[in-house]
């Protein structure tokens, strides 16, 4: 192929031309530059995206549950410690989800339209958090869901827990936190109903909530939440750590975190950049079990079912299947709009770290 000057440049400079040197001691591809000397029986290459999907066969090294999967998105269990996208400089490469989802999903159907070369992340989750991140497989299904993020249609519930009691903000009751638009209930979290001697459990709360509007760095950012149940510590600011549930209206930068940290002045167990080290109680102390904030819950808008197309897709599916199909329909509209709500289990470590401080405080 014969290529203009502006196009060589611009491939230079993408890092689209390889060099294999022709010597014993330089045997492996290395990029290109315009001041490369090219000597005799040297080889150059040029880097090119190959066609079709990658979706290669599935691969049980990675431990990435997927929660809900259909041919246009899924819901994934992302672990602790993995992180969502890489970048050049950072060294996770392979290691990140996004670098990962081929491997656990399903390739979509042929008759698909617009499927996603790569599935796609939606969203971000600090590296330390776990729990439900959703990903798009088809490019109408990514813009839908980016819209319903940027319109704050995505209900989204975590579970953390903080070190000491938190300080009560504005109290306010079940129907003003459902006016939010966030996913209140009068429900606990499965860690609460756990048997378990430690802990008080302060479930008859639940009809009441706390809301904290606090600008972060010049922007609106709400979070509602309310207190689950408490323990016993002696490592903990206050004598207690408390588990508590949260609902976030806006996803700012580190928005619960620092919500927690900042306004309720009770940071959350583990979190090495807000939890005040010494100053918190023996929050060093605490950091065994690393962050304990899990994202154990997401209500959001089917992103192809709702569409004329997906609809009539849909009606067909209903008449093959009897009408068993794993969705909420919403009624609050004229039109019913088909809704997912995906939920785990919060993990061990929570109720671990809750037995084990009130173990140790009883012993002391």
């Amino acid at each position: 192929q014969h290529f203009g000057l502006i196009h060589e440049r611009q491939m230079f400079r993408t890092g689209g031309i390889l060099i294999q040197r022709n010597s014993p001691e330089e045997q492996k591809w290395v990029q290109g530059y315009p001041h490369n000397r090219v000597f005799p029986l040297d080889s150059i290459a040029k880097q090119v995206r190959l066609s079709g999907l990658y979706y290669p066969p599935n691969d049980t090294s990675y431990n990435v549950p997927v929660v809900y999967e259909d041919d246009h998105f899924a819901i994934v269990n992302k672990p602790a410690g993995m992180i969502v996208f890489s970048n050049r400089h950072d060294g996770h490469g392979q290691h990140a989800l996004k670098e990962a989802l081929p491997f656990v999903l399903t390739k979509p159907k042929p008759n698909t339209l617009d499927v996603l070369r790569r599935p796609q992340p939606v969203h971000k989750l600090d590296k330390a958090t776990c729990g439900l991140l959703i990903v798009a497989k088809t490019q109408p299904a990514l813009l839908n869901l980016s819209n319903q993020f940027r319109e704050r249609k995505v209900k989204k519930s975590y579970t953390a827990l903080v070190n000491g009691i938190p300080r009560i903000n504005d109290v306010i009751s079940l129907e003003e936190a459902r006016a939010l638009n966030v996913d209140a209930t009068s429900d606990v979290p499965s860690v609460a109903a756990q048997s378990s001697d430690a802990g008080a459990d302060n479930t008859e709360s639940s009809s009441t909530w706390n809301l904290i509007d606090d600008p972060l760095a010049g922007q609106t950012s709400v979070t509602v939440w309310r207190t689950i149940k408490s323990c016993r510590s002696i490592n903990a600011q206050d004598g207690y750590l408390t588990l508590v549930d949260l609902k976030p209206k806006t996803g700012r930068f580190h928005q619960l975190r620092r919500h927690m940290a900042w306004v309720c002045e009770c940071p959350i167990v583990g979190d090495n950049h807000y939890d005040g080290g010494l100053f918190k109680g023996d929050a060093l102390a605490l950091r065994r079990n690393g962050l304990l904030l899990c994202s154990y819950k997401v209500t959001l808008e089917h992103p192809y079912y709702n569409t004329p197309a997906g609809r009539e897709e849909l009606d067909h599916t209903l008449t093959e299947k009897d009408g068993q199909i794993p969705f909420i329909w919403d009624y609050t509209d004229d039109k019913p709009t088909l809704l997912v709500s995906a939920e785990i289990e919060i993990p061990e470590k929570f109720q671990t770290m809750m037995d084990e401080e009130e173990l140790y405080y009883a012993t002391k």
